[in-house]
């Protein structure tokens, strides 16, 4: 009877010595016989010492030339090489489910092995990942200030996103009173039919109208004088300097009543024709300018809003009292009597039925619907591909800086990202075109390119702020600040652009600074062929954004690449050490 008293395999290089112990019980003492393995694509090759010898397998017989070994110990050493390979596999598939190319084996006496299939060169073996041991007390105790920490750094900074933003919009209706409107009074004095002079009264009524409202608007009532002499100066008549103010953006809207409005309301009065001239005349005796393009969200939602509500405050109380005091004051009772017969005799009402109604002129309408997107919120997906830019482009920066000299890779930082700049712009104005928002408002048909190099400018400057910050983070390998980096420029940029400042607090004046304001004062301009008289302040501080984010990048990527060096000097220092 044969006993195997130790056998074991591990791992070890190609061809190393196996050694199989075999022992008999009682009188026979071990003995030890070498093989070894070779791993092969079909499986293991066991080599046979020198002096052990098989015969021909033909034969069915097997005696080694050694007249010292017997057939139990030729038994034992092919039964040693069945269990070294049974153990081989049993590792093998136990190790890992991906192909290995490594195999280990040990030997009785401990030593270890490691073994490469096809005789490549030995590499370290892959090791299986440790089974997760649980959490102990002292981790769960832990757990719980780890996330209270999270959530107040969500919460601190949520709250402070939402408080930027929604600032803007604390309060606003208590701001619109701000909005300056001039108001010009031309109504004067008039003669009755007895040649007495009288005062007028719609024109004054108007006035108690804006003083009753003050809270919708900050109403100028001008010196209709001062007004005349200042547009006589530049050649144009008075409602032509009304609309001068409005288009320069010294005021939000333009107020005017037209001459002698209280003079043709008697007349008609008098008459009782509801179908003469005087009648037309009344209806169109009050007009209003504005320009939506000035700011096309706000204008709609605060100004010409609240003009409707003055208009109808008029019509429901100012202007039949109005009416009712001219009657009252220079009518006579025969001409009363008179006013009242032929209201009830007239098809077409009571002459004392047309009131002065306010006549809204758009000076700056929209063209087209959809001018909204590319001139307002396109102004938000321009800056978040602008930013996205880098973050594309950053495994490209990183093979190319192992190619490049620093000053070339300074210049071929600066100049990719223009070009990308570029190419964002360049899409951003054909999407324009795409969808017919018209470009040749103020420019004809060089618009589309005026469109292009202002879209160029705002995605360079926000861009180059994105990638001066993005290049610090990723740095110091704090990724996890981008979402936020992204987001805060992005509220920063958008809490003063879309409200007007005079409806937010003085807080958001920083926003003369920011791109997305300067850019969005251009697109207007391109859009509404607004006032061009702050294109100059808008792409000077679009230019210096540019010029001064490069300027900063460079001094970045210095930094960057002189602190990469320290740090690799220092881990060979303490790699030789």
């Amino acid at each position: 009877m044969v006993h195997f008293t130790t056998l074991h395999a591990r791992r070890r290089r190609c061809g190393a010595p196996v050694t199989a112990r075999a022992a008999r019980f009682g009188r026979f003492a071990h003995t030890s016989v070498n093989l070894t393995i070779q791993p092969r694509p079909a499986g293991l090759c066991v080599s046979w010492p020198a002096d052990v010898k098989f015969r021909s397998h033909r034969r069915g017989q097997c005696q080694p030339n050694c007249a010292k070994k017997s057939c139990y110990l030729k038994m034992c050493l092919m039964i040693c090489c069945l269990l070294v390979f049974a153990d081989f596999r049993e590792e093998e598939t136990m190790a890992t489910p991906k192909p290995r190319s490594e195999t280990q084996y040990s030997s009785s006496n401990g030593e270890s092995v490691d073994e490469k299939k096809n005789d490549s060169p030995s590499k370290s073996p892959a090791k299986s990942d440790p089974e997760p041991q649980g959490m102990t007390w002292d981790d769960w105790k832990k757990l719980p200030m780890k996330f209270i920490r999270v959530y107040v750094v969500i919460f601190c900074m949520w709250l402070g996103l939402l408080s930027v933003y929604w600032g803007s919009l604390y309060r606003r209706e208590d701001r619109v009173q701000n909005m300056k409107i001039l108001v010009a009074v031309e109504d004067t004095e008039f003669l009755l039919l007895n040649s007495t002079v009288a005062d007028p009264v719609i024109g004054p009524m108007f006035e108690n109208l804006l003083r009753a409202n003050r809270r919708l608007g900050h109403y100028v009532i001008a010196n209709v004088t001062e007004l005349s002499q200042v547009a006589s100066k530049r050649n144009i008549t008075l409602f032509e300097e009304l609309e001068s103010t409005v288009h320069e953006h010294k005021y939000w809207a333009a107020l005017h009543v037209d001459t002698n409005t209280s003079a043709i309301v008697y007349d008609l009065l008098i008459s009782g024709n509801t179908l003469s001239q005087d009648a037309a005349s009344v209806e169109l005796a009050i007009t209003v300018i504005y320009e939506s393009g000035r700011h096309f969200s706000a204008l709609s939602q605060y100004v010409t809003k609240n003009l409707r509500r003055i208009q109808l405050d008029w019509i429901n109380n100012y202007a039949p009292l109005a009416y009712g005091n001219m009657i009252q004051a220079y009518l006579t009772p025969l001409q009363q009597a008179s006013l009242i017969s032929l209201a009830n005799s007239s098809f077409a009402g009571a002459s004392f039925s047309y009131l002065p109604l306010f006549q809204l002129i758009d000076y700056r309408p929209a063209k087209s619907a959809a001018v909204l997107g590319p001139s307002e919120l396109g102004l938000i997906y321009a800056q978040i591909f602008s930013f996205h830019q880098f973050n594309f482009s950053a495994d490209l920066h990183n093979s190319v800086r192992e190619r490049l000299r620093f000053r070339h890779f300074l210049w071929y930082r600066v100049l990719f990202s223009q070009l990308n700049h570029i190419m964002l712009a360049l899409v951003y104005g054909l999407m324009t075109l795409a969808f017919q928002v018209p470009t040749d408002v103020a420019f004809g048909k060089s618009g589309f390119l005026v469109l292009w190099a202002t879209m160029y400018m705002f995605i360079s400057a926000s861009g180059g702020l994105n990638e001066c910050a993005g290049t610090l983070i990723t740095f110091f390998d704090k990724k996890f600040l981008l979402p936020p980096w992204i987001i805060s420029t992005i509220v920063f940029n958008i809490s003063p652009t879309f409200a007007p400042f005079v409806l937010s607090p003085g807080f958001y004046r920083y926003g003369y600074a920011m791109p997305m304001l300067n850019a969005y004062e251009a697109l207007k301009v391109i859009f509404f062929d607004t006032w061009k008289g702050t294109l100059g302040r808008n792409y000077g501080i679009l230019a210096a954004w540019i010029v001064l984010t490069n300027i900063v990048l460079c001094f970045i990527l210095s930094y960057i690449s002189r602190k990469t060096r320290e740090r690799t000097l220092k881990a060979a220092r303490e790699q030789s050490q």
